[in-house]
């Protein structure tokens, strides 16, 4: 009786896509029992759907991109179904409140804090996490053979640990990093022009070797913007502020600066820094320092364990996601088809 009432639900179905143009309670997939409606579809698209619009694509490219980002959002929603149909046959709820410590967990993380919940759809994926991987977990109906390959499907052992240290050493070496003060003078300022610039600048380390406070020094002397804030440069962008903090190589000096700027210690000033492509010399001193180095491996161990677990996770539970497909009704056929 049931496969009678999803046929004629597919036909019906069928019927109303092919008759009508597409309203919001067009039905566009079946999933077992239940329908997913264009509606269902275009809600989750919306902003989506609206920056394609304001792009400057043609408009073929922009139907095909909408046609696109449709059939994607599509598939991920025939996905929900299934992943908690399977949760309602075993029981298995997942809080709100669980579900809203996840998503905070995972934005805490994110580099884009304003990201549309559209773009990343965070309430279903999180969700869709939670759920199977409890479905995963239990493995209701499994045989002791499959929990016992599930188990093993999700071990890490210390050896896979020590293997992505050393494969991925440099994600886990950390630079060393200063924080200048900067004295710059242009030679355009001196009649002299580049050697009168120099020598100015000899004259000024001479005072600073005497006593006189780097800071003071830039400020009567220095002619970048920051001499007034006592040469404290660069200012780097923190958030939505500029603020004069650590830099690595390769970020705020050109490469003759940075030469001398990293081979000093903390507290030093360097000899007049010429700049002849920027048409200035500069004399830096090194406020502090952060030394490098690489992270010993006991440090993060456990985010390399929870990386490898989460990966590993992620496999089988795309492998459970495709079992679920296999034995399910799903209309059209060919909509999970890539």
């Amino acid at each position: 009786m049931k496969k009678l009432y999803l046929f004629v639900l597919w036909i019906l179905s069928l019927a109303v896509v092919l008759t009508q143009e597409q309203r919001s309670d067009s039905i566009v997939a079946i999933v077992n029992d239940e329908v997913i409606t264009y509606g269902e579809v275009a809600s989750k698209i919306n902003e989506s759907v609206v920056a394609i619009e304001q792009s400057n694509m043609p408009q073929r490219e922009k139907e095909m991109h909408k046609k696109t980002i449709f059939q994607e959002r599509l598939r991920q929603l025939v996905d929900n179904k299934l992943i908690l149909q399977e949760a309602k046959r075993y029981n298995i709820k997942i809080s709100e409140e669980n579900i809203r410590q996840q998503i905070e967990k995972v934005m805490a993380n994110r580099d884009d804090k304003k990201a549309s919940l559209e773009e990343v759809d965070l309430t279903d994926l999180v969700r869709n996490r939670l759920t199977l991987q409890e479905l995963f977990q239990k493995k209701t109906g499994y045989s002791p053979e499959e929990k016992r390959r599930a188990a093993l499907d999700i071990y890490v052992s210390p050896q896979e640990m020590h293997e992505a240290y050393q494969k991925n050493i440099a994600q886990f070496t950390k630079p060393s990093k200063i924080k200048t003060r900067i004295i710059t003078l242009y030679y355009y300022k001196y009649a002299g022009g580049r050697e009168e610039a120099i020598d100015n600048a000899k004259a000024i380390i001479a005072q600073w070797r005497e006593g006189a406070g780097f800071a003071q020094l830039a400020k009567l002397h220095s002619h970048d913007p920051y001499a007034k804030d006592g040469g404290s440069w660069p200012r780097l962008n923190k958030g939505k502020e500029m603020v004069w903090d650590f830099f690595g190589k390769g970020e705020a000096l050109f490469a003759e600066a940075e030469e001398i700027a990293f081979s000093l210690k903390e507290g030093e000033v360097s000899q007049p820094i010429p700049v002849d492509a920027e048409q200035y010399c500069q004399i830096i001193k090194i406020e502090a320092m952060q030394t490098g180095g690489t992270v010993p491996f006991e440090e993060v161990q456990e985010s390399i364990q929870q990386q490898l677990h989460d990966e590993k996770l992620l496999a089988a539970l795309t492998l459970f996601i495709e079992r679920l497909r296999q034995r399910a009704f799903i209309w059209p056929p060919y909509l999970l088809k890539r």
